[in-house]
């Protein structure tokens, strides 16, 4: 696989948003006397930060924001995820978009139709897929409004309640498209630092109902390359799988981060080996497995028409097909403990050997691309085991694990996603890493 040309999503990036709100007031008049202050309500939140000049609730790793107040995220118990009852596999979305390309392209709803018929396509590659979308409600809504709704300002009617019975705070999906003139910068155009798509759960009341948690996708596109038109058909002619290219973004986001998945957005796992201690452990892009070659969540890898969700991705995908969980709580069903047990080549254990970590991802993604920052230094039992320190995804989403005893040598990465498999798929407390010294 190594080699291939990677084929990116036609959008710039996309961004897991987890939502906050702000909460500002001021009061006087203009003019000479100037404006006043800025004056949050709150101040302060627990397990959380204000942004005194914006008012922004951001909440602290392990919390989610709720209203204004940061909530704990309920880490997924042991045995999995709940049973989900057959008829909620179908969940109806509301597709809304601006709405001066709605009035000069009258046939948006029917292209948006064929966008959500092609992601059911693509979720069909997977044999046992159960999971599929329609359409329950086309909206539009002003251009001036974006951003403001982007940030939470959003009415009733642009969310539909699927009534899961399996999960009383879930709700449903509503995608949000914007169509603008190539000419148009689309970097930021939601908000600061947020590329031209991105997923957040809002939490709505609807219906006189107590507000339940949706999963909102925010996507732009330029009319000169986007499904919505037809303005550059030597484009599309290019791509004998146009749609798949064109709905990886909408099967990313809406679908993706809307049902649990990547909230440490699997693209990122793409870095090389920069330590200059032995063994080197090369490049490495999850992209490029064979697991995950083709998977929407690593960024668009491949062929697109061999798009479709890694075994563990779709795997999810069905069990939490009525969104019981966020993305961000999937982050944290890891197991507790994390063992490396280094061991000879007929397998009989090392005791003595030196055991060092490197941070090869970062939560905050200053490390991306390389690994390059000692962690821990550590020396095998007489099992020729250690436990190394599981901040895993608090400050870490990626690890380099190295194993040396006089000049043998030995090691492998460890991303996030292994861990979410062990516990979640195979329902292990305790992960353990095996090195093999030559």
């Amino acid at each position: 696989m190594k080699g291939m040309k990677r084929l990116r999503f036609l959008v710039l990036f996309s961004f897991l948003f987890v939502f906050s709100v702000t909460a500002c007031s001021g009061g006087g008049e203009g003019g000479a006397q100037g404006a006043a202050p800025v004056v949050c309500s709150p101040v302060s939140v627990a397990n959380g930060t204000v942004d005194a000049s914006t008012c922004k609730i951001t909440c602290n790793a392990g919390f989610a924001l709720n209203g204004a107040t940061c909530v704990a995220l309920p880490r997924i118990k042991r045995e999995g995820f709940k049973p989900i009852p057959e008829a909620e596999y179908a969940e109806q979305i509301v597709f809304a978009m601006n709405e001066s390309f709605a009035q000069t392209h009258l046939d948006w709803q029917t292209r948006a139709q064929g966008i959500v018929n092609h992601i059911n396509v693509v979720m069909n590659r997977n044999a046992n897929n159960r999971k599929s979308y329609s359409i329950g409600r086309f909206m539009t809504y002003p251009d001036a409004d974006i951003k403001e709704m982007a940030q939470g300002e959003i009415r009733e009617a642009f969310f539909l309640d699927n009534n899961f019975t399996g999960n009383s705070n879930g709700a449903g999906t509503t995608i949000f498209m914007l169509m603008v003139d190539n000419s148009v910068d689309l970097a930021g155009i939601f908000l600061d630092g947020l590329g031209n798509s991105f997923e957040q759960d809002i939490y709505k009341s609807v219906g006189g109902q107590p507000g339940k948690k949706f999963a909102t996708a925010w996507i732009a596109d330029q009319m000169n390359d986007s499904l919505f038109t037809d303005v550059n058909p030597e484009l599309k002619n290019f791509y004998p799988d146009w749609y798949d290219l064109k709905v990886g973004v909408f099967v990313h986001e809406a679908v993706g981060h809307g049902l649990g998945l990547a909230g440490e957005d699997q693209y990122n796992y793409n870095f090389t080996d920069q330590t200059g201690v032995l063994p080197d452990l090369g490049s490495y892009t999850l992209g490029l497995t064979d697991a995950y070659l083709g998977d929407p969540m690593t960024g668009g890898y491949g062929p697109a028409i061999l798009w479709k969700f890694a075994d563990f991705n779709a795997w999810v995908i069905d069990k939490n097909a009525n969104h019981q969980y966020s993305a961000q709580e999937v982050m944290y069903g890891i197991p507790a403990e994390i063992r490396v047990r280094v061991v000879n080549s007929q397998g009989a254990a090392i005791s003595g050997a030196t055991v060092t970590t490197f941070g090869a991802l970062d939560t905050k993604k200053t490390t991306k691309y390389e690994m390059r920052v000692l962690l821990e230094t550590l020396t095998t039992d007489v099992n020729g085991e250690v436990v190394i320190k599981n901040d895993f995804p608090d400050i870490w989403l990626a690890k380099g694990i190295k194993a040396a005893y006089g000049n043998k040598y030995a090691g492998q990465y460890l991303i996030l996603t292994d861990l979410e498999i062990a516990y979640l798929q195979q329902g292990l407390e305790r992960y353990l890493i095996t090195l093999t010294l030559p």
